[in-house]
C-alpha cells in the first residue's frame, strides 16, 4: 500500500536541481561476484563538533556478495601493520593541521 505525500512546490524544485557526479568502477571477480565502487565528488555533510573530518569527496561500494568482507579484512590488517610502524602518519598529522 502506498501513502500519498504532499510536497510543496519549492521542495520539488530543490529536488530537481540536485546533481550528483559519481565516478564508478565495476570490479568483477570469480563466480560472477561483482562490486561497484564510486567516488562522489560532492563534499559530505559535516556536523560541527562531530568526530568526522571535513572531506572533499567520499567513496561508496556496493557488492552482491559477503565475500568482499574478507578482502576488506585483509586490507584493514595491512593498514594496521603499516600504522604500527607509523607509516604515513606524518601525512595524517599534516592534513589535520592543514584543515584547521
Amino acid at each position: 500500500m502506498c501513502a500519498r505525500l504532499d510536497v510543496k512546490n519549492s521542495e520539488t524544485q530543490d529536488a530537481q536541481n540536485l546533481h550528483l557526479t559519481v565516478t564508478l568502477w565495476l570490479i568483477s571477480a570469480a563466480n560472477n561476484e561483482k562490486a561497484i565502487v564510486g567516488i562522489n565528488y560532492q563534499p559530505p555533510t559535516v556536523v560541527p563538533g562531530a568526530d568526522l573530518a571535513k572531506l572533499q569527496r567520499a567513496v561508496c561500494m556496493l557488492s552482491n556478495t559477503t565475500a568482499i568482507a574478507e578482502a576488506w579484512a585483509r586490507l584493514d590488517h595491512k593498514f594496521d601493520l603499516m600504522y604500527a610502524k607509523r607509516a604515513f602518519v606524518h601525512w595524517l598529522v599534516f592534513e589535520k593541521n592543514f584543515s584547521q
